[in-house]
């Protein structure tokens, strides 16, 4: 099968403008060609997962771009290296147009071409889709095949369309008319070259494919490990999906979904953080855990935690974490003086990278309850506070806890909001959360090698990402982005 992952993925590779059809269809002399469900299933893993190990140059999900731009890090001081590696960090740390053709060149390009990335994933999953129905296999099992295809192709279009196209949210740019991604739903090249479909339709098919994926995966009933999607990560998907669209009712059937079935928080009281054992928290022994993947060689949960002399945690977000709170200690770490995010929450920089955990559906559910409330339609303030309260009881230390009580819905969203960026930092959720938020003003200081202050604007057209020059000439029925100017920074 070795042959065939690599033809798969040198496909890919070449910007989907190449079918694997034939190969698929023709018969192989030394029988690489996939036949069964098991052989499709190994196949998906392998193309249509995110690696779990390995070299991982531009691999999803980890969105090294998306940390480099949001309110988390800022800078700390002047670093000695002048290397590549160095210049690629400031043009996304910048927020800088032209960040691409810089960033892609630079020593490190991990992460820096998100759309290559995902649309490869897409084409596993496509190709998964296309071929289950005429495997050799039980039907048990090619649903399990299929509903893992729909709700990864699900999770790869939510990151691209929130990553190239504007918020679904936002007024000035409905989604029935704004630019989102092409939606590529097969592997056939005549398929492969075609314009930007809306973002409203690119959230259609999320729904469509995610609706898919959960009836298929209920029915399969396979339980294939924290290392392939179930229906509870991705009913905690749709949950995430719906908060963004603003369907507060969907938002909170989905996470009441995840919680029914998976209601265990961990406890930080007495809990000891030891790599060596995996008691981490983005690990297979969490609890929380409903679906690990990814790896840690990658900007956002590597180089930037080790790089303590170029980037630092931001004050807004230091200062949101109160003395007891335990995920001070636990989620981050202190190095040279300066608190980073680091490889506390994970055993080591070649373990898995990222997690969804049950945590994020007790605050997507709050959130749901909160905004249905003030827009008057049937939310539950005290069910929010409910669910705050009981995902802090396990964070904060038993012995100073109190339960927040507002009477207030707009104050409850704010500590809501606040719960969420100290629960989810630097898992690849703050930079959509702020674009949905209303893309607030943000800042950043670089040092060149003295001191200077970057800023990006409400509602700055580089809250939408760039598609890659490479993209717009394979492709010209693609329209680009509006672009921002040129940054220049302030002295300080």
């Amino acid at each position: 099968m070795k042959l065939y992952y690599f033809t798969i993925l040198l496909c890919s590779a070449l910007g989907l403008l190449a079918s694997c059809d034939k190969f698929l269809e023709e018969s192989s002399q030394d029988e690489l060609v996939p036949t069964t469900t098991k052989e499709f299933n190994e196949l998906l893993m392998g193309s249509g997962y995110p690696l779990l190990s390995g070299a991982s140059v531009g691999d999803p999900p980890m969105n090294t771009l998306t940390t480099l731009m949001d309110d988390d890090v800022d800078g700390i001081a002047p670093r000695s290296s002048t290397s590549a590696r160095t210049a690629s960090y400031r043009w996304a740390f910048t927020w800088q147009p032209d960040y691409y053709s810089t960033y892609m060149n630079a020593a490190n390009t991990s992460g820096a071409n998100p759309w290559a990335s995902f649309y490869n994933r897409i084409l596993g999953c496509n190709i998964a889709l296309k071929y289950a129905d005429g495997s050799t296999g039980d039907v048990q099992d090619k649903d399990y095949l299929k509903g893992q295809a729909y709700v990864l192709r699900a999770y790869y279009y939510f990151q691209l369309v929130n990553l190239y196209g504007w918020p679904y949210n936002d007024a000035n740019h409905p989604p029935e008319t704004a630019l989102g991604v092409p939606l590529l739903l097969s592997p056939d090249l005549q398929d492969a070259t075609q314009g930007r479909n809306t973002v409203a339709e690119v959230y259609a098919q999320i729904k469509q494919d995610l609706d898919a994926g959960i009836a298929l995966l209920e029915i399969s009933a396979v339980d294939g490990g924290a290392f392939r999607i179930n229906a509870s990560a991705a009913h905690l998907l749709a949950s995430r999906v719906y908060l963004y669209m603003e369907d507060w009712a969907s938002a909170k059937l989905h996470a009441t979904q995840v919680i029914e079935r998976r209601p265990t928080l961990l406890n930080l009281n007495g809990y000891t953080v030891d790599a060596a054992s995996n008691r981490v928290i983005v690990s297979t022994a969490n609890p929380e855990t409903l679906w690990i993947f990814g790896i840690t060689t990658e900007v956002q949960s590597g180089d930037l935690a080790t790089n303590t002399t170029m980037f630092t945690l931001s004050e807004s977000l230091a200062s949101s974490y109160t003395s007891t709170d335990l995920r001070w200690n636990t989620y981050l770490r202190k190095t040279t003086g300066r608190y980073l995010y680091s490889a506390i929450k994970w055993a080591s920089r070649s373990a898995p990278g990222k997690s969804w955990r049950v945590a994020e559906a007790y605050l997507n559910r709050a959130e749901a309850n909160i905004m249905a409330q003030l827009s008057g339609a049937g939310g539950d303030l005290a069910a929010a506070l409910a669910d705050l309260n009981l995902l802090r009881k396990n964070r904060l230390a038993s012995a100073s806890y109190q339960p927040v009580n507002f009477t207030d819905a707009e104050q409850a969203l704010l500590f809501c909001r606040e719960e969420r960026r100290r629960e989810l930092c630097f898992e690849d959720q703050r930079w959509f959360d702020l674009r949905r938020y209303g893309m607030p003003v943000l800042e950043h200081l670089w040092f060149e090698p003295e001191a200077t202050r970057y800023t990006l604007q409400q509602g700055d057209p580089a809250y939408v990402l760039p598609i890659p020059d490479n993209v717009l000439l394979n492709n010209n029925q693609l329209t680009q982005n509006i672009l921002a100017p040129q940054r220049s920074g302030t002295a300080q």
